[in-house]
């Protein structure tokens, strides 16, 4: 024999049961104050350009190593854990006034590893190398018309 289901005001309001309100439910990303933050390089990956895929970049993401200020939340903060993620161009802009792409990877090279223009390597090293270092990231709060206001990473610091 056959059940028979019969739809009931309760369970129009709530079908699975579950009794989770998801109404009033934040789904923004959390967006950390400006300002300079502790963190760790957790990844770094060769990927596509997304506009050019024939062009790439370096995707760094770094983790923060405490608790952060959420903006415009005083009293609140992003949990450590909470990732930034920053692009590096592999190779020249076409814009004729952009800065040689090799500065951005040096620098960051120089931030995680303490290193200077006399003992910097030669090369990009294995990204196992850095994975886990300390570095402190420039963060900027920027509007954006497909996200919303988010997180920007402005620059990669050494740790002080």
């Amino acid at each position: 024999m056959e059940q028979e289901y019969v739809e009931d005001a309760a369970s129009m309001e709530d079908p699975l049961g579950l009794n989770v309100d998801l109404s009033q439910v934040d789904t923004s990303y959390p967006v950390c104050e400006a300002g300079i933050h502790a963190c760790t390089v957790k990844a770094l990956e060769v990927v596509p350009k997304k506009d050019d895929p024939s062009k790439r970049n370096i995707k760094a993401s770094f983790a923060l190593t405490e608790a952060a200020p959420r903006a415009g939340m005083p009293g609140e903060f992003v949990n450590a854990g909470y990732v930034f993620v920053n692009y590096m161009p592999l190779q020249q802009s076409d814009n004729p006034n952009a800065p040689d792409f090799k500065v951005g990877l040096a620098k960051f090279l120089d931030a995680v590893l303490g290193t200077t223009e006399e003992d910097r390597p030669k090369t990009f090293p294995q990204p196992s190398e850095l994975i886990g270092l300390a570095c402190n990231v420039v963060v900027k709060v920027e509007e954006d018309d497909v996200f919303g206001t988010r997180n920007n990473v402005g620059n990669v610091l050494a740790p002080e």
